[in-house]
């Protein structure tokens, strides 16, 4: 074959040729084969950061408590607790009266512990107000009645009813009088009432007195106290009671009638 006509049929079956190389790249459906897609590993996600970070603080750094030491703030003796009450350190006495408010009465020290502790009803601290309440339950004598009276009559919330409290576990005829005065106020009659009932008989005559107080209140108050520790000596009294225009007080006193009368 001649060189030129070689180039013609080379030319002539470069196409088929080129045609049949690329049969091999597809898929038995005749479609072309798509290109395999490239599996890229995650990389570790970035963490947002504030624009101004703030600084870690350092971890709080806890003192160590020693047993023996925190025994020795503790007051141990009555001496410790009213050398402590005589000062301006609040927590100690916080820690003082709620000592001496768990001790046994001491009869030789029972007045100088009941001036102090009266002094500490008035403390700028509740928690020492509430705890020398609490102990002067124990610890009052008749010589701070006077101090209690006023409490009764202008002291705070706490202070009143407080006092009231400390009034009723004394169970002296002194005691009585600033509790059934404060019959007259409503939002202590309740209390004043709870206290007076457990006082017992001893609060009769002076509870008598009020059974025609204005206040129907108080008379009905003095009915049922009466109901529980009259005796024939509230009879009349009581009779007059029994016709009040208030029919709670009228019924009240009949009923303490019938308790005096039954028992």
């Amino acid at each position: 074959m001649r060189p030129q006509t070689s180039r013609v049929c080379f030319a002539l079956f470069l196409p088929v040729l080129m045609l049949l190389s690329g049969c091999g790249d597809e898929g038995s459906s005749g479609q072309a084969r798509k290109p395999q897609e490239q599996f890229v590993q995650p990389g570790p996600v970035a963490q947002e950061t504030p624009e101004n970070p703030q600084p870690v603080p350092p971890p709080r750094e806890v003192p160590e408590v020693n047993a023996n030491q925190l025994r020795e703030e503790i007051p141990q003796t009555l001496d410790e607790v009213l050398a402590i009450l005589q000062t301006n350190d609040s927590l100690k006495k916080v820690r003082a009266t709620g000592v001496i408010a768990r001790m046994p009465v001491e009869e030789s020290k029972r007045q100088e512990v009941a001036r102090i502790l009266m002094s500490a009803m008035s403390d700028s601290n509740p928690t020492v107000r509430k705890n020398a309440s609490i102990a002067l339950r124990a610890w009052a004598t008749p010589e701070v009645i006077p101090s209690l009276a006023r409490l009764v009559r202008s002291g705070s919330d706490q202070q009143r009813r407080s006092s009231l409290v400390i009034l009723s576990k004394m169970k002296v005829p002194e005691a009585v009088r600033p509790i059934v005065g404060a019959l007259g106020t409503p939002f202590d009659r309740s209390y004043a009432e709870s206290a007076l009932m457990e006082m017992g008989p001893i609060v009769e005559e002076d509870v008598v007195n009020q059974i025609m107080h204005s206040d129907s209140g108080v008379r009905l108050a003095v009915c049922r106290i009466l109901a529980e520790h009259g005796s024939a000596f509230s009879i009349d009294a009581l009779e007059m009671a029994s016709e009040d225009p208030d029919s709670r007080v009228a019924t009240a006193a009949q009923k303490a009638l019938l308790a005096i009368e039954g028992g």
